[in-house]
């Protein structure tokens, strides 16, 4: 019979190459409980179904052991052996397969925003949200997209992940700017025209108005870049 446990991790637990439990006349939940020991992220709850029956062991064992193949630690689909001990040695074995849901606490947008709407906290929810499926990490706090931009179109409802946000470009092309040149106490400005769009901290080219030349500066804020040397 497929068994399903939903819980959430109560304390961080050593990563270890197979997890040993007790004896408990319940196979199926020793298999979970084993498979629980290999989850030490105190932040998740996670739901296990084992996908094979368990086969029928001995009936009188001292413990098993769960050893994963392939993977450090149950994630998605995964594969694993049992190992059931009696006097200290192995009296069985199998191979089992499971399917590991892990569930966090993610932004969640409440309506679509658009390619390249900055981002503001009336925009997202935070939602209990299974992990497994996403390709790119997850976005879990509000002060997360602070200064970012939505990279693509966000539908409304979608788990927020870190591939559709980008920091936010304060300077786009065609804006004019200040050109600030600085070497030592020596600080001399121009004005410029963008020829990119770029977000704090970025490169970007410039056309220096005054002598018509594209230079390379640093986008400071909205209207001040300096030149990169």
């Amino acid at each position: 019979m497929i068994k399903r446990l939903l819980t959430t991790v109560a304390s961080l637990l050593m990563l270890l190459a197979a997890s040993h439990v007790q004896a408990t006349k319940n196979t199926p939940l020793e298999i979970e409980n084993a498979l629980r020991l290999q989850l030490i992220d105190t932040n998740y709850e996670y739901l296990i179904t084992l996908s094979t029956v368990p086969p029928v062991f001995p009936e009188v064992y001292d413990s098993l052991r769960v050893e994963m193949i392939g993977e450090s630690q149950p994630f998605g689909n995964c594969w694993f052996k049992v190992f059931v001990y009696a006097n200290q040695t192995i009296v069985a074995n199998a191979t089992l397969n499971a399917q590991v849901r892990w569930y966090q606490d993610a932004l969640v947008s409440t309506r679509n925003v658009p390619r390249g709407e900055a981002l503001s906290a009336d925009m997202f929810t935070a939602m209990r949200r299974e992990i497994n499926s996403l390709t790119d990490p997850f976005v879990a706090t509000i002060d997360d997209i602070e200064g970012m931009e939505a990279s693509r179109t966000i539908p409304q409802g979608k788990t927020l992940t870190y591939g559709m946000v980008k920091p936010e470009e304060v300077i786009k092309r065609g804006d004019h700017v200040t050109i600030m040149f600085r070497s030592g106490s020596v600080q001399i400005t121009a004005s410029g025209e963008a020829r990119q769009a770029g977000a704090r901290g970025e490169s970007i080219k410039v056309k220096n108005l005054l002598t018509n030349k594209i230079i390379m500066a640093e986008v400071q804020d909205e209207q001040l870049v300096t030149v990169v040397r």
